[in-house]
């Protein structure tokens, strides 16, 4: 059974908490789905944080002065240089920044989706005859058996 989406990890962690109460095992994840965020321009991955501090150095010294440091999981970082809602804007930027000789990349980024999973029988009918599903907010509940899925 899967429970959310959760707009964010603390929604997910507190929907969590709750079956963590009941004493219920489940597991977390994450997919990118849902609306277009829009166009950033970055340099990177970049592995280390010496590799950040590196090409943070060269951007500052090549006249970048609007720059973002990010983390995408532990061990992928990227230096934002923009984030634009449309992609006309972005690769503007790039053009300038080709003209002062400086590397840029583009990514189109859409909305990150919070889920809990549980896989145990017994647990999704602890659930349902409970009526206790950790729902995120604005969401109603719709519980159907697969053999009810078209």
């Amino acid at each position: 059974m899967y429970i959310g989406p959760y707009l964010t990890v603390l929604d997910r962690g507190r929907a969590g908490r709750q079956l963590q109460d009941m004493k219920i095992n489940f597991s977390e994840n994450e997919n990118l789905q849902g609306r277009q965020l829009g166009y950033r321009v970055y340099q990177g991955p970049f592995s280390t944080n010496e590799d950040v501090s590196r090409a943070k150095r060269r951007l500052e010294r090549q006249g970048v002065e609007d720059l973002y440091l990010m983390n995408e999981g532990p061990t992928t970082k990227f230096i934002s240089l923009g984030f634009f809602s449309n992609e006309k804007s972005a690769n503007e930027l790039m053009r300038q920044f080709s003209a002062l000789q400086v590397v840029s990349k583009q990514r189109l980024e859409y909305a990150r989706h919070y889920w809990l999973s549980v896989s145990d029988l017994n647990a999704i009918e602890k659930l349902k005859e409970k009526n206790a599903m950790p729902m995120p907010s604005g969401i109603s509940k719709i519980i159907r058996d697969c053999e009810d899925q078209p």
